[in-house]
């Protein structure tokens, strides 16, 4: 679980219906989690980790997994995505001051 998880952070592909597999059906709040720790989000901006992750859970838990598009894996996959462009694409380096 780990390994496809800090993969993501430096990897294009991120294979979502693995993610949900491994993650018990939690493949949004499980990427969200490793994003802000490994980014430091949560060290820079003082986030309180257990309340990030009611945070996470609460939006992960308005997706229904009845809904063929729009549901958790989606939502991963779209974060997933953004972080891709953002970081690894060099848009975020673009856009600094």
């Amino acid at each position: 679980q780990l390994d496809l998880l800090s993969q993501a952070r430096s990897n294009w592909h991120l294979d979502v219906l693995e993610l949900a597999e491994i993650t018990d059906s939690k493949p949004l709040s499980s990427l969200f989690d490793v994003f802000f720790r490994e980014l430091g989000f949560v060290e820079e901006f003082a986030l309180d980790h257990k309340a990030m992750m009611r945070f996470a859970c609460s939006i992960e838990g308005g997706y229904h997994y009845s809904n063929p598009y729009h549901n958790s894996m989606h939502a991963a996959s779209v974060m997933h995505s953004m972080h891709a462009l953002l970081g690894l694409g060099g848009i975020a380096s673009a856009l600094e001051p």
